[in-house]
This record gives structure tokens, C-alpha cells and sequence, in this order.
């Protein structure tokens, strides 16, 4: 073990020593202690002949007195004190701490008149981030200070390298500031790849801002830019590569976007495309962060219409306010003009059309009064179609028991030259209460079209109300558990005016246990249920009351029988009209039901069975039979299954089956099948697959495909290669649906830099748009 040299001063004393100094936090606050007349002054240090020169007790925490300051420890070899010239100096492996930040140098000193902390060699560590340097100052007061020979070296999300180097670093509170500085993904001696600037602004956890930066791809410059910013927050970009492409439409593309930075959060970005066969394409977007949680932005992208001769234009602007935590609001409004080809009677001709889109949105996120309202309207398609669609949701909420709720749109169109006019109005009124274990639920729902001439195959069916009380569970002893359910619907079929009301009674015996021995329970339960139907037709009713004997066998801890006969007792009918209105269930079948349920519960297999038979002589007794099974073959493969058969008409239901594959989150194989055996069709096959394979150690290969056998062909289909080239990535990839080639080099420390797959997308459509 190391032994550390000491100051002989007084025998007996440790000879590693600790000193806590009353200091600000470091890069944040100015100190407390320099000139402090509380340690100044304390008889302990000044005044005491016999240890006035003792460094090893000069910073002792007895003299740590200085109120308001914050608690620091400094570690060394060799702690010293200077009463004279007020200097703490530590020599030999120092190290300074305080809450999340270390400073570790050879040499450490600490000047407390003038606020100074001065160091040679020193390495600074703060949460995730670290630099080191030669000729360190700060000063305390002023939260500044100054290092030669700027070298950071930190590791991304993603795991990779990121190097920020430079001649001269100066620390501003957060800020950094690092002249003639460099930058590069890429840890190599001689970096693939760097970036050179003659100044760059790091904010932690913001953006690092280059200014007057240039590209160097080994030691070949490449171009110049005169400001660059890099986002450092997640799944946020200021970094977007160029993409290059070809596609049988567009022929060859480039897309090209360039961020600026005017002053601190004022930034925008240029857009720059061009098409081979479609045209040329520029833009700009530019946000306003203003004070007071306000923020402004306008985007103008114009696009030279090689096809169709015409100008396209994009306009747009936004303004969204935070009113506090509770409310805030947005504004904002599109404008496009386009063009297309129209048939002019012998020829072609160029039709220049215009668009427009307006939109406020205000949201409270109070917790008793929650509200959005969003209103949107403008003018659209080549036959100029104006719409007008506002939403409005409005929620009473006056306690976590009790709520009310109203949500409502109106869809309104029409076209000036054809004199068509829609309008359609939507509206639903909830309320919810639950006390002392009752639950009353309501519910209005209207729908109604005002339109002039509504569509010939148009209807709603509105609840004008619906109704649901359900009581809690009354325990009685030896006569049971009991709970109530009442319902109340009143349906209105529109536009026919077909109108009809159901009330709905059921009272509820819970089964318990009757018998039970090995691995047989016998339990008992039994329902009493009536209905009344009100219609123009008359009034129909009917009542059933049933007993249930539930036997459940228990084969293995997994697999169990479950049958339930019960014996029912009804009378009455329903309505032949208004089928909708009717609530279907095997509880009001005359005489005896049989209901049967097989299932099997384990961790890897989840599969039902169920049907049922009725013997009260009606002409279809079976019950529908359904089967579903959840098969987890092994951690990377599953298959799910299900139909129904009818005994009745010995036909089965849809057959649907999936199987899928995923071993880890690159590979994912999915198909999904859908039989009909009435019909003897497959109605789908799909197959699906995402997936990266490795072909060579550097090289592999990508594919992300969604094939339907029975419908149109690939639905999603893009393939590439992928080669790792130390610090970056370069992708070459094909969409088969619009045969689309591109080509991406992206960089790996910039993981949200690059996009995975191109698009043939103009304007701010595109994804890197925003």
C-alpha cells in the first residue's frame, strides 16, 4: 500500500489529511468563505501560538464555522495551509469534491482572498460529463474561469464516443465555451471524420453550437458552414443528413437541411430539394421561443412544378401559450396554393388551385374541470370544398367517485359550385357516481345528419338515454350473496323515427360451494331476470328465472372442466321489430341449459373450449362453440388461434390464426390467417417481417416487409444493406412499392441524426421537417 509523505509538525498526528472547507458549489454559486471574520478570526487558528503554524490543523473542521457556505472535502497527500497569504494548497493526488462535482490534480490551490481555485493538470467530473486541461482557474464570485488544452471525452445513450477537444475552454456557469476546438464520433488516433470550429458553445443537456465550423473527412477539408447545432436532447435532431435517392417518379433526388442558430432559442432550418422529373424545391421554418412560456413559428417552401408547369406554394405560421400548468392554447394557419393537369377539351392544361387550413386548440388539465376544445375549418381539394369541424369535450369532475363528461363534433362541408351542403352533428353526455359500492352509470348518445339531402344508407341508433345501476354485493348468511342489475335503454332509430324503450331487471344469487372433495367442486347459483319492451307496436314482456349447478373438475393444476346446468323458467316475448333493441340470452331459453367449458391455463398454453345445448325443444338448441388457444411454443415464437362452429347448421365461423416469431427486438416474423369455411375463401394471408441479418461482420441486412397474399400485393416493402463503418453507419436501401432507391451515410453519434428509410416527400411533409 502507498504510504503518503506528511508535514512533521506535531508527534502523533495522521499523516493523510482531510480538510472540509465551507465553499459554494462549484460552477453555480459564489463562496462563502474568502474573507469569512468568523474563520478569520478564530482563536483556534489565529490566535493560539502553539498551533498557528500547523498546516495539518490549519483546515480543520473545528474551524468550519462560516455560516450560509455549503460543505466541500478536499483530499490529498499533502495539505497545507498559507495564513498569510489565505491559501489552502493540496499537492498529490488531490481531489476536491462537492455534491456532483470532483476536481482531481496533481496540485490543487485554493486562494480565499481572491475566490481563486488554480490547478496544472486537472480533471473535472460533473454527472455524466468530464474534461480535463492544463492551467485550470476559477473564480468563485464570479462563477467563471478558464482551461488550456480543452479535452472531453463522453460516451452517448447509444453507447458511442463522442470527443470535443480544443486550445482554450472558459466556464460561464453551465455554459462552456471552447476555442479552436474539434469534434468527432469516431476515437481512432486519426479520426475517420471531425469537425473543426473557432468556437463552440456547449449547454448540458441542451445543444452544442459550432460557429465558423468546417468538415474534414481524414484530412481533406470538405465544406464550410458559418453556424451548426447539435441537439443533445432525446429523440430531438439538429443534425440532419442529406438523403439521396432515386425513384421511377422522381428519378434521382436530393434533400438537403440546414439548421442555424440566431441567438439563444431562436433557431430555424433552410431546406433545399430537388427533383429530377418533379422539380425544384426551397424552404424555410424559423421558431420564436418567447418569454412567458410563448412560442411563434412560420414556414414558406416553394416548389418549382416541372410536371405540372405550375408554382406549389406552402405557408404557414403557429403561436402556442402556456397559461400556467393548468390551460394553454394554440393558433395556427396553412396555406397552400397547388397545381395539377386538367383535361381542358383537346389538351392538357395547367390548373392552379389554392388550400387553406385555420385551427384553435384550448386545453385545462384542471382536475375538476378538464376541457379540450379544438376548432379547425378551412377550404380544400380541386373543387374547392369548405368544411368547418369543431370538437369540444367538457368534464365535470367534482371528486374521484363522480364524473360528468360531454364530447361533440359537427362536421360541416360544402361546395359553392355544386350547391352541396353536408352537416353532421355527434354528441355524447356521460356521467359516472359510485358511492358506498353502488355504481350508476348514464349515458346520452345522439347522432343526426342536417344535411339537406343525407345519404339514402344513413341511420344512427341513439340512446336517449342509457341507464346502468348496479348495486353492491349483499351478503345474507345462509340465503346467499346478492347483487342487482337495472337497466333502462331508450333507442330511437334515425331518420326513419323507429323509437323503443327497454327496461331490464336481474337479480344475481353468487354460486358458493355445495360439496367439494379432491378435485371436484360443486357449486350452486341462480338468477330471477324480466325485461319489458315498449315499442309503437305494443307493449312485450317477458321474465325468466333460472338454478345453476356449477361441477368444476380440477385435472391438473392447468387443465379443468367446467359444466353449468341450469333449469329456467320464462315466459312472455319480445318484439319482431326493432331487433336491435332486443337483449339476447341463453338465461330466457325455456327448460334446461347446458353449458360446458374446457380450458387450460399455464404460463406457456392458454386454450378455451365452451358451448352449450338447450333442451327446451326449440328448433336451434346448440349454443355457438367457440375455441381460442395462446400457444407460447418457446420465448421467441407464439401462435393464437380461434373459431366458432354451429351445430345448428354445421357451419363453422372465421377461422383465424397468427404466428409469430421474435427472438430480440431485429427480428420480428408475423403472419396472420383468416379462413372462411362457409365461403371456402381465404379472405387473408399476410405476412410480415422485420428483421436484420448479419451477412459479414461489418455488412448486414435489413428488411421490413408486409405482403398480402389475397389483397394488394406488398403493402410495406423496404429492403437495404447496412455497412459499419467504425464511426458511422452507410445504408443503401429500395422501396419496392414506389421503387425508390436511397442512400444515407450517418453518423453514430448522432443517433437521431440520420432517418432509416428516404422519402420522395417535398416540403415540410417530410419527416426531417420538423
Amino acid at each position: 500500500m502507498r504510504k503518503y509523505p506528511h508535514a512533521e509538525v506535531t508527534p502523533g498526528l495522521q499523516t493523510k489529511k482531510t480538510i472540509f472547507l465551507w465553499m459554494m458549489v462549484f460552477f453555480f454559486f459564489p463562496p462563502a468563505l474568502a474573507g469569512d471574520p468568523a474563520l478569520a478570526g478564530d482563536p483556534a487558528l489565529a490566535g493560539d501560538p502553539a498551533l498557528a503554524g500547523d498546516p495539518a490543523l490549519a483546515g480543520d473542521s473545528s474551524a468550519a464555522s462560516a455560516p450560509g457556505g455549503e460543505k466541500g472535502v478536499l483530499v490529498a497527500e499533502n495539505l497545507r495551509y498559507d495564513f498569510e497569504r489565505e491559501e489552502v494548497v493540496a499537492q498529490g493526488d488531490a481531489v476536491l469534491t462537492y455534491r456532483d462535482v470532483t476536481i482531481r490534480g496533481e496540485e490543487l490551490l485554493i486562494n480565499l482572498e481572491k475566490n481563486l481555485l488554480t490547478g496544472k493538470q486537472v480533471t473535472i467530473e460533473k454527472e455524466d460529463t468530464s474534461f480535463t486541461g492544463d492551467n485550470f482557474i476559477y473564480n468563485f464570485q464570479k462563477d467563471r474561469g478558464s482551461i488550456d488544452n480543452y479535452y472531453s471525452f463522453n460516451w452517448t445513450e447509444d453507447n458511442e464516443p463522442l470527443i470535443i477537444q480544443g486550445k482554450r475552454g472558459e466556464i460561464e456557469g453551465d455554459l462552456t465555451i471552447v476555442h479552436q476546438s474539434s469534434l468527432t464520433g469516431c476515437d481512432r488516433e486519426k479520426p475517420h471524420y471531425h469537425l473543426t470550429a473557432k468556437k463552440v458553445e456547449y449547454y448540458p443537456d441542451d445543444k452544442i453550437i459550432f460557429r465558423h465550423l468546417f468538415y474534414w473527412e481524414g484530412g481533406v477539408r470538405l465544406f464550410y458552414l458559418p453556424v451548426m447545432v447539435v441537439s443533445l436532447k432525446e429523440k430531438e435532431s439538429n443534425f440532419d443528413q442529406p438523403v439521396v435517392g432515386y425513384n421511377d417518379y422522381d428519378g434521382f433526388y436530393v434533400k438537403l437541411v440546414y439548421r442555424y442558430f440566431m441567438k439563444p432559442g431562436f433557431y430555424g432550418l433552410l431546406m433545399v430539394d430537388w427533383f429530377q422529373y418533379s422539380g425544384l424545391g426551397q424552404g424555410v421554418k424559423q421558431y420564436f421561443p418567447l418569454e412567458g412560456e410563448k412560442d411563434l413559428f412560420f414556414n414558406i417552401y416553394h416548389f418549382n412544378n416541372y410536371r405540372t408547369g405550375g408554382q406549389d406554394i406552402q405557408v404557414g405560421t403557429g403561436w402556442s401559450h402556456k397559461l400556467g400548468p393548468l390551460y394553454d392554447y394554440s393558433l395556427d394557419a396553412e396555406y397552400w396554393q397547388k397545381s395539377t393537369l386538367q383535361w381542358l377539351g383537346s389538351s392538357y392544361g395547367t390548373l392552379e388551385y389554392d388550400e387553406y387550413r385555420l385551427r384553435a386548440v384550448l386545453n385545462g388539465r384542471d382536475r375538476v374541470w378538464p376541457f379540450n376544445i379544438n376548432l379547425e375549418g378551412g377550404k380544400r381539394y380541386t373543387y374547392s370544398e369548405y368544411y368547418f369541424y369543431p370538437r369540444v369535450q367538457l368534464t365535470w369532475r367534482p371528486s374521484s367517485r363522480h364524473s360528468v363528461t360531454y364530447s361533440g363534433r359537427l362536421d360541416h362541408r360544402e361546395r359553392p359550385d355544386t350547391g352541396y351542403v353536408a352537416t353532421k352533428y355527434i354528441y355524447t353526455l356521460q356521467t359516472t357516481h359510485n358511492l358506498n359500492g353502488y355504481q350508476l352509470r348514464t349515458e346520452i348518445y345522439e347522432a343526426a345528419d342536417h344535411s339537406p339531402e343525407p345519404p339514402a344508407n344513413w341511420y344512427s341508433l341513439n340512446r336517449l338515454p342509457s341507464v346502468r345501476l348496479t348495486t353492491p354485493v349483499y351478503r345474507w348468511g345462509i340465503l346467499g350473496d346478492y347483487r342487482v342489475y337495472l337497466d333502462y335503454l331508450h333507442l330511437v332509430k334515425t331518420p326513419d323515427g323507429l323509437e323503443g324503450q327497454r327496461a331490464d331487471v336481474h337479480l344475481q344469487r353468487s354460486f358458493h360451494n355445495l360439496w367439494q372433495r379432491d378435485k371436484f367442486t360443486l357449486q350452486l347459483g341462480s338468477s330471477l331476470r324480466w325485461q319489458d319492451y315498449w315499442l309503437e307496436e305494443g307493449e312485450f314482456a317477458r321474465m325468466a328465472w333460472s338454478i345453476d349447478l356449477r361441477g368444476i373438475t380440477k385435472f391438473t393444476p392447468h387443465f379443468s372442466w367446467e359444466n353449468t346446468v341450469s333449469w329456467v323458467e320464462s315466459s312472455g316475448n319480445t318484439p319482431l321489430t326493432f331487433p336491435q333493441l332486443i337483449s339476447n340470452s341463453s338465461y330466457y331459453l325455456p327448460k334446461g341449459n347446458l353449458r360446458s367449458r374446457l380450458y387450460y391455463n399455464a404460463p406457456q398454453l392458454r386454450a378455451e373450449l365452451r358451448g352449450g345445448y338447450n333442451m327446451g325443444g326449440i328448433s336451434n338448441p346448440w349454443h355457438l362453440v367457440y375455441a381460442n388457444a395462446n400457444w407460447e411454443l418457446n420465448e421467441y415464437n407464439r401462435l393464437v388461434f380461434n373459431t366458432s362452429y354451429n351445430p345448428n347448421t354445421s357451419q363453422f365461423g372465421l377461422v383465424n390464426l397468427t404466428f409469430r416469431y421474435q427472438p430480440d427486438t431485429e427480428r420480428n416474423i408475423k403472419l396472420d390467417v383468416v379462413y372462411d369455411p362457409v365461403s371456402d375463401v381465404w379472405s387473408t394471408l399476410d405476412l410480415e417481417a422485420r428483421f436484420r441479418q448479419k451477412i459479414t461482420r461489418n455488412l448486414a441486412a435489413n428488411f421490413d416487409l408486409l405482403y398480402s397474399f389475397f389483397g394488394d400485393g406488398f403493402e410495406r416493402a423496404r429492403i437495404g444493406l447496412g455497412y459499419d463503418w467504425h464511426c458511422r453507419q452507410i445504408y443503401f436501401g429500395y422501396n419496392v412499392i414506389d421503387r425508390e432507391y436511397y442512400l444515407q451515410i450517418w453518423y453514430k453519434a448522432f443517433s437521431e441524426a440520420g432517418f432509416a428509410f428516404g422519402s420522395g416527400q417535398a416540403g415540410f411533409a417530410w419527416p426531417g421537417s420538423g
